[in-house]
């Protein structure tokens, strides 16, 4: 690691608070850390200030907070951090790495990839990012250059939101991002200039761990003017007149006339003829229009506030984590004024019953011949005897067969929108053909990894996608869907409890989840209380295995499912999660009561734990996950500041229950 080239980061931030929380979150769990990290805070009241203290006290390296004192844009908010980083020559390293504060790293092994790209590229390489485009001189306009993963190609300009590295040599001799542009285009600019003094631009996709995010989707007539404006002025300057006059034709006459007629934004045409004018004249900085609410990428444009809706959620289950969920959700929903309703399965009904093995049937004889007429046998088998109850004030329908009370549910609550988790693949393909029929939009919630099975193998016609953790949301996008990262609601308040902090806990102790980690520990460490915490109920043989365990290991039992969450941690010092996927809402319960959590190394987890806890990686057997647990059990230091560092990460913006539930809302309300 010490061989990578060092680097520093900057990020330019204004009243986002969440997704900057989720970017330097991100950015801490990199293998390969920044040495320097700069935060530029574009509001005059400084609303980022305290969350940027909060972490500078477990921060890897440097962390500092620089208000601008009003907001000078993208443009002018980098070249701030990049003037206070510049200045820091013993700290900020070879290279500097560009964020904006809605561009969250996805893959804790991004940076360790891009600057080791970086250190075999030649010295004359000036930047370095995962998109970018060629500038086609013939045609005036930029052309998306996108290599084998792994390999570079030459571009012109590298896109802000995909990690861009630019090398200090360069910035000390050609400067940085021009402040007055403002907003839009100024990693164009930066990308012309570096080229005119001899420097060599690389981009180097790496989809496997980056899926770059497209801007926000909304237009507004300010965006418009300020982006027109930028890209004319810097044609002008850079390019020329043929490609300042074809851009003019293109962008502002023909793009304009569309805005006006078609779009019946008449508006838009406006900010965009006002842009050019005022870029052919130079007249930059804040003009004409005041900036407003800029979403950030992968939120669509909602107001959370505008209109009431009905939502019936479906899940495939009814115990575990996404019951929870799903309830808690549908809960907070309704305090905000919206009709919620639930319907809730018992999971994959089991393959030797009658309706296991008409449904195999089914399934084979589909994909043979393309019939799927058996459906219609197998639906009578939701029509009787499930009625509506409530759990709470939530309207609820429960039955094994959810996906054939859809349409009964409908009847009794005209929904505007349906949300569907944790189906098998075949079920789930029922369901939103029903639902279409009915002309309901169905958005995918995704929470487990055999969800993207929906996606990559069914290719159902989602309306949105939705993902708890962004690995999930990485896959999706991968698939060619447009998913937003909406965590799962945790409400750790149900959770909080004083521990006598005595006990390793694995909670859901089912034979995927390798209750033989806890086995080996109890027979180690005699003097070590193991408790297995059940949570999905356990399969006979399961439980016949761990009743055996437990007789044979007097520090090793068995606790029966409870409904207080808080029962679960009562004495938990640490919590083992060996589990192969997922996002588990048990990590940040215990984190929130500062409990550590000892977990395998998969991309959901490692997201779910960061820094407050210590990662396994794949492959280590029962006797090396027993090591790392003695490890920290017994050095007081150690588990002390992974204790502070979980309870931290509990209290990080991203998890907020009503953030979560407003940024929920305005992914579903787009697709009513």
């Amino acid at each position: 690691m010490d061989a990578l080239p060092s680097y520093s980061a900057i990020i330019v931030t204004f009243r986002r608070d969440e997704s900057l929380a989720q970017v330097l979150d991100a950015l801490r769990s990199q293998t390969h850390p920044p040495r320097l990290t700069v935060v530029a805070d574009n509001d005059p009241d400084e609303s980022a200030r305290n969350l940027i203290e909060r972490e500078q006290a477990t921060w890897p390296g440097r962390l500092l907070y620089s208000p601008v004192g009003e907001n000078l844009g993208p443009a002018g908010g980098w070249a701030h951090a990049t003037s206070v980083a510049r200045s820091r020559r013993e700290d900020r390293g070879e290279w500097v790495l560009v964020l904006d504060d809605d561009d969250p790293l996805e893959s804790p092994h991004l940076m360790e990839r891009l600057t080791e790209t970086a250190k075999r590229l030649e010295a004359s390489v000036g930047a370095l990012g995962l998109r970018g485009a060629r500038w086609d001189a013939r045609r005036a306009r930029l052309v998306r250059e996108q290599p084998p993963e792994g390999t570079t190609a030459p571009v012109h300009y590298l896109a802000s939101g995909g990690a861009p590295l630019y090398s200090w040599a360069a910035i000390d001799e050609v400067g940085f991002f021009k402040p007055d542009l403002f907003f839009g285009f100024e990693d164009l600019d930066q990308g012309f200039r570096l080229r005119a003094a001899g420097w060599t631009v690389r981009v180097c996709p790496l989809p496997s761990l980056q899926q770059v995010a497209d801007t926000a989707g909304t237009r507004s007539a300010w965006r418009e003017y300020y982006k027109t404006r930028a890209l004319i002025w810097i044609l002008w300057n850079r390019r020329g007149v043929y490609a300042t006059l074809l851009t003019l034709l293109r962008s502002v006459v023909l793009g304009g006339t569309r805005h006006a007629v078609a779009d019946r934004r008449p508006d838009l045409a406006r900010a965009r003829l006002m842009g050019a004018w005022d870029g052919l004249r130079g007249r930059l900085g804040v003009r004409r229009y005041s900036p407003q609410t800029n979403p950030p990428k992968g939120v669509p444009a909602g107001n959370p506030d505008t209109a009431k809706m009905r939502l019936l959620f479906v899940s495939g289950v009814d115990a575990g984590g996404a019951r929870r969920s799903t309830l808690e959700l549908a809960r907070r929903l309704q305090r905000a004024g919206h009709e919620v309703a639930v319907v809730l399965g018992s999971g994959a009904p089991p393959k030797d019953s009658l309706y296991g093995l008409a449904l195999r049937g089914a399934i084979k004889l589909r994909e043979r011949t393309g019939w799927g007429g058996v459906r219609t046998f197998l639906r009578p088998a939701g029509w009787l005897g499930t009625a509506a109850s409530t759990e709470g004030s939530v309207t609820l329908w429960r039955h094994p067969t959810p996906e054939n009370i859809v349409r009964r549910a409908l009847r009794s609550f005209a929904a505007d929108v349906v949300v569907a988790n944790s189906l098998p693949r075949e079920q789930m393909r029922w369901l939103v053909d029903d639902v279409h029929d009915a002309g309901i939009p169905v958005v995918l919630y995704m929470r487990e990894d055999h969800s993207a099975s929906h996606l990559t193998v069914s290719q159902l016609p989602f309306d949105a996608v939705l993902a708890n953790s962004r690995h999930l949301t990485r896959q999706a996008r991968e698939a060619g869907y447009a998913a937003s990262f909406v965590p799962s609601i945790v409400d750790v308040d149900t959770a909080q409890v004083d521990s006598t902090r005595r006990s390793a806990v694995l909670v859901n102790p089912v034979s995927e989840n390798r209750p033989e980690i806890l086995r080996e520990l109890a027979s180690r460490r005699p003097d070590i209380t193991c408790v297995y915490q059940e949570s999905w109920p356990l399969a006979p043989a399961d439980l016949a295995a761990i009743d055996e365990w437990c007789r044979n290991l007097p520090n090793l039992t068995l606790r029966r499912r409870s409904k207080r969450p808080a029962d679960i941690y009562v004495d938990a010092r640490l919590i083992v999660a060996p589990y192969p996927g997922g996002r588990p809402r048990t990590v940040l319960e215990a984190q929130s009561n500062g409990i550590p959590v000892v977990g395998f190394d998969q991309p959901a987890l490692a997201e779910a734990i960061g820094p407050g806890g210590v990662l396994v990686p794949e492959g280590a057997t029962d006797i090396e996950w027993s090591n790392v647990i003695e490890t920290i059990w017994d050095d007081p230091a150690s588990y002390g500041a992974l204790c502070a560092q979980a309870r931290a990460h509990a209290s990080r913006p991203e998890v907020d229950p009503t953030s979560i539930t407003d940024r929920f809302l305005r992914c579903v309300e787009g697709v009513r």
